[in-house]
């Protein structure tokens, strides 16, 4: 349980942009759009939607659920046409009553930055699709990931990173430097 108020009034709502789809984070990981829009029938909902009901957190501490700083009330992917990328958002709810000072800080925009948790069954290389096995039989290409390999007949690169395969979300935390440079938010509602 993860021991947050009842309370309207104690929250402060941040709408946020939290994962961009097909294109790798700073942890050289990526969720393709079929796999965040793919309904699982095994949780009853799309995977994006994994992150509903979750705990909100602070530097990823999420090991104790009665310590949530908050929760994500609902989650959506939404098509950014200026950019021509897929993202989801989420609609956080921060308990000024758990983490005061994080609060303030959000409120003042000297938090910006936010960072996903999840879980993940495998792991798939972005080159060769082989799973990587986070070891020494791991292919080449996750063997150096963010090196770019050459597209055979091609002009064009394509980075070596780890695409995320059985996803599940369950939290948020408020972070420094978010691991998706996009997902900060200035979008606070009190």
């Amino acid at each position: 349980e993860m021991c947050i108020r009842d309370s309207p009034e104690d929250y402060i709502l941040v709408s946020l942009p939290i994962v961009t789809a097909n294109i790798p984070n700073r942890n050289l990981q990526g969720f393709q759009l079929e796999e965040i829009s793919y309904f699982c029938p095994i949780y009853g909902c799309m995977i994006y939607q994994t992150f509903n009901k979750k705990c909100c957190h602070i530097d990823h501490q999420n090991n104790d659920p009665t310590k949530a700083k908050g929760v994500i009330a609902d989650s959506n992917v939404q098509y950014v046409p200026r950019y021509d990328i897929w993202k989801i958002n989420a609609v956080t709810l921060w308990d000024r009553s758990k983490d005061a000072n994080l609060v303030k800080s959000i409120l003042e925009k000297k938090r910006t930055g936010y960072s996903m948790g999840a879980t993940v069954a495998a792991f798939l290389c972005s080159i060769c699709g082989k799973v990587d096995n986070l070891d020494d039989h791991s292919c080449e290409h996750m063997k150096n990931k963010g090196k770019l390999y050459p597209v055979r007949g091609s002009d064009y690169a394509r980075l070596a990173y780890q695409i995320c395969s059985g996803t599940v979300y369950f939290e948020i935390s408020s972070v420094s430097e978010p691991a998706d440079p996009s997902a900060v938010s200035l979008d606070v509602y009190v």
